[in-house]
């Protein structure tokens, strides 16, 4: 058994630069010292991003978290819905790169709240898509609200000492003044 935490990874937005990004940042191997990654996508996405970027890495499917061994080189991915083997389009608005990256947000949040991962990364989603696919849900924090029943939920940023949690979010800048009040912060 590793201390090592094992992390859901969602792959954003099929037809954006979510897979891309994931698989980038998995070249770089000193991340598996600090971290077990599991992806949570689609197997046929993240083989063709690797492949993109020149890499000799290879994807399997894993059917839970616990599967994974989490080998550098060795893709594992949980790949929830029937996305698997779809071809989403490139650089654009899609209904279905929307649903199945808003079930992979999901899923992997399930995954954090049943205690199978002890956390999950998200790659860059398209909201745009969301709408398109389906979601009613402007962004993840609103899927981790919706989903943990929670009264409020909110994005924290960490630097060193520095801790940072955003006020507002997917608000216009109008919306955003309006929403600051002593009540609120």
């Amino acid at each position: 058994m590793t201390d090592k935490p094992l992390l859901a990874v969602t792959i954003g937005d099929p037809s954006g630069i979510g897979p891309e990004v994931v698989a980038k940042s998995l070249q770089n191997r000193s991340m598996y010292t600090l971290m077990q990654p599991v992806l949570v996508g689609s197997v046929l996405s993240v083989q063709k991003a690797l492949n993109d970027i020149g890499s000799r890495d290879t994807t399997i499917g894993v059917s839970s978290p616990t599967d994974a061994k989490a080998e550098p080189g060795l893709i594992e991915v949980i790949s929830p819905g029937d996305w698997e083997g779809i071809k989403f389009p490139t650089g654009k608005h899609d209904a279905g790169s929307g649903s199945a990256s808003h079930l992979w947000v999901e899923e992997a949040a399930k995954m954090c709240m049943s205690g199978q991962v002890a956390g999950m990364v998200t790659a860059p989603v398209n909201k745009e898509s969301w709408y398109m696919g389906g979601s009613k849900d402007t962004g993840h924090m609103e899927v981790f609200k919706r989903l943990s029943e929670s009264n409020y939920v909110a994005t924290m940023l960490v630097s060193g000492p520095l801790r940072c949690m955003h006020l507002s979010t997917h608000k216009s800048l109008i919306e955003a003044c309006k929403y600051v009040t002593t009540e609120n912060i």
